[in-house]
């Protein structure tokens, strides 16, 4: 059984998550790392295939919003946030969109984050691969070069964190989330946000620099109070 109080000291760990974690992985801080869709890390893998970013469907693509790739996010996931924030940092880089949703907050408890984003130029090479306890891995899909990294628990501090990066031409996408611990593979693991669900994520083809309409109105819902 579970020791609460245990768990409990767990979850405060995620405290100073939030921006960091976001800044960490768009930036290629020490935060992050990525294991494995099957496959070899790619250090230096040709991106040029892959769809082009959100193709709308419902008419001519917008400017994607912080909100429009969090409401985007709560279809897959399919749960109600207790908060959300957009992130609005210099230090992302011109022209990142990205959000943080936390799940389960409650009192002195930050509960469980999930961070989406999207930024130009190539994310690959930003995933700090080679730092200790991180394990990255690579594979090619129909939407471009899917990257799982993952970074295992470290005791007495972060419970670690999982992150799944799609790079397409001239932009790539990434979610990353932080919550229970992660002791190994986590697609092992039974995780409130499974790697599934990032990779359907990054995958969407509205989760781009450019979205459709209808996802922007459904964000503007999410950021109301």
């Amino acid at each position: 059984m579970t020791d609460p109080a245990a768990l409990q000291r767990s979850r405060r760990r995620r405290a100073g998550a939030g921006v960091a974690v976001v800044a960490a992985v768009l930036l290629g801080g020490a935060l992050v790392g990525v294991p494995g869709l099957g496959g070899d890390t790619a250090e230096s893998a040709d991106t040029s295939a892959g769809e082009a970013s959100a193709a709308a469907a419902d008419g001519k693509p917008v400017a994607a919003t912080p909100s429009a790739l969090a409401a985007i996010a709560l279809e897959v996931v399919g749960s109600r946030p207790s908060d959300f924030a957009p992130v609005e940092d210099e230090e992302l880089g011109d022209g990142t969109v990205a959000a943080e949703l936390r799940f389960g907050r409650a009192g002195g408890d930050p509960g469980d984050l999930l961070a989406v984003g999207v930024a130009p130029g190539r994310g690959v090479a930003r995933l700090r691969c080679d730092a200790p306890a991180v394990t990255c891995r690579s594979k090619r899909s129909e939407a471009g070069l899917l990257t799982l990294a993952w970074r295992t628990a470290a005791r007495g501090a972060d419970p670690g964190s999982v992150a799944v990066l799609l790079q397409r031409e001239g932009e790539y996408a990434i979610a990353l989330s932080t919550g229970p611990e992660i002791t190994g593979d986590p697609r092992d693991l039974a995780l409130d946000v499974p790697v599934a669900d990032l990779v359907a994520i990054v995958s969407d083809s509205r989760f781009g620099l450019r979205t459709t309409s209808d996802a922007v109105e459904a964000g503007a819902g999410l950021a109301s109070p």
